[in-house]
Formats: C-alpha cells, structure tokens, sequence
C-alpha cells in the first residue's frame, strides 16, 4: 500500500510539473507572438511608407524626393529588424489592387530577405519584385480595420499538397491604409521560421515532458519531440490521427477552451495568434508516456 501511494504521488508531482511546464511554453509562445504583431505595427508606420503612399497615389502633398529614395530607406529599415531578429526570413511591403470584391492582385514594392542556407540579408531589386494574385492570407490580411494583424502558420495546408521537408512559417501581416483618404492600399508581410522558433523553445526547456507535439489549425503535426530520441520528422505533415484520440477531437473542435487534460499523462493548450474570433492558432500537446 506504501509503495502504491508513493508511486500515485510521484505521477501526480509530475503532472502538475507537466502542467507548469505547458503553462510556460505558453507564456513564451504567446510573448513571441506579441513581439510579431508588434513588429508588424511599427513596420507599417515608419514614414517611408506613407510616402511611397502618397507617392504612388499622386497625393497633393506627395513628398519631394521620389519613390527609390524612399523605397531605399525603407529596406534600411527592414534591414535592420531581419538582423536582430534570426528567426525572421524576410519582409515585405506590398501595393493591393482591387480585382473584384474579393480577389486582390498583390505587387510587391520592398522586399528584404535572408538567405536560408548561409543567414545572409540581401534587398530585392526592382526587377525581381513579384506581382501575384493574393493567397487566402493577404486576402485575409485585407479584411482587416486599421491597426488589427493577421499570423497564421501556413506551409502545411489540409489539402496534403505541401512539400513536408520545408519548415514551418509563420506569416503576420497587417494592412496600410492612405492617411489621406483612409482607403486601403497595401499590407506589411513579415514570414518567420515558426519551427526553428519552437525547437529553440522546446531546446533544454523540458523537465518532465517526455513527448511533445505541435499542431497547426489545419489539425496536422508540425514538430514532434520526443524525450529520447530527440526531434522526429517521420510524423511532420501528418493529421492529428497520430494522436490519442481524446486529443484529437479536442483539437478538431475548434470552438473548444484553450486548455485540455487528461488523466494524469496529458496537457494541451491551444495558443491563439490574435483576439479575433476566427484566429488561427497552435496547439501544444505534452505528455507523459505511461502511467
């Protein structure tokens, strides 16, 4: 009886100790994701970007020096965010046109990179910016009022068409109006590497988790951890089936609390990119292996 109670004790010190650990990873998660829409609202007010507006536009009050100056000082600026900021790949300052109510042709105007084999940042020239149909994020990203952000995780989408050896990005955007007319012109892009993010995260950060999974919206696997082995790629991609199944219909209801356990093994916290309704969000599962 001794031995039995010492050893329901010492399961329930770890669950509480995988519960502190969930609730942290949290905290630093959600810190990441405010220092992103952070970002992505100073970016989106440096005053190189009301004057390419009112530039571009033809405003009355258009400044004197032409839009190259501009667009120059603007990748200074973005230059400078990519290089104390690692785990961010590149950002984008983009000109929406209207093609119907809900479609948007997408030119970019700034762009500034890093390069993901050897880290090197480097601007876009002119003649390498890209025109595109807006995707479901910078369409998204559109709908928004002034100052709200859109993040979403986007390199492993449900219809299984993705190429599962790239990472995991995560892509903030935000909208830009003209100050003079209030009328919607563009958006600030910021992508980042949300896989190299957590892994550093997750890096030495474990006590008392023995498997960890992080799932996108999409209900699919975007970094597996396991105690001994270390990080697994097999499972990257896949639905969230690989799951107990209790896990998984929590994380398919997505209208479901933030937070989820069972018994004394599980703990899952669902971290949400914004305050919107709809946000996307990531879903963290820790786990002890065995009772």
């Amino acid at each position: 009886m001794a031995t039995s109670n010492a050893i329901i004790a010492e399961r329930e010190r770890e669950f509480e100790s995988l519960k502190s650990e969930a609730r942290e990873l949290e905290m630093t998660i959600q810190a990441r994701i405010d220092v992103h829409a952070q970002h992505l609202r100073f970016m989106s007010n440096v005053p190189p970007i009301q004057a390419i507006v009112s530039i571009r536009n033809e405003s009355a009050d258009k400044p004197e020096d032409g839009e190259d100056v501009w667009n120059q000082r603007l990748e200074k600026i973005y230059t400078g965010l990519l290089g104390v900021k690692p785990d961010y790949l590149s950002i984008s300052f983009i000109e929406l046109e209207t093609l119907d109510d809900n479609a948007f042709r997408a030119q970019e105007l700034v762009r500034v990179e890093r390069n993901h084999a050897t880290g090197t940042i480097r601007s876009i020239p002119v003649s390498r910016l890209q025109s595109f149909e807006a995707g479901p994020a910078i369409k998204k990203v559109a709908s928004l009022e002034y100052g709200d952000y859109h993040i979403e995780e986007n390199s492993l989408e449900a219809d299984g068409n993705e190429d599962l050896s790239s990472e995991s990005i995560g892509l903030g955007g935000i909208p830009v109006f003209d100050d003079a007319t209030g009328e919607l012109f563009g958006a600030v892009v910021i992508e980042g590497n949300m896989e190299a993010g957590l892994r550093k995260m997750l890096d030495g950060a474990l006590r008392t988790a023995e498997e960890v999974f992080a799932v996108n919206s999409n209900h699919r696997v975007i970094l597996h951890y396991d105690q001994d082995e270390g990080f697994q790629s097999g499972t990257r991609g896949q639905g969230c089936d690989c799951l107990p199944l209790s896990v998984q219909k929590y994380l398919i209801d997505d209208k479901s609390d933030n937070q989820f356990t069972e018994g004394r093994a599980i703990v899952v916290r669902k971290i949400r990119f914004s305050n919107k309704p709809d946000a996307d969000w990531l879903g963290l599962v820790l786990m002890l292996k065995s009772d």
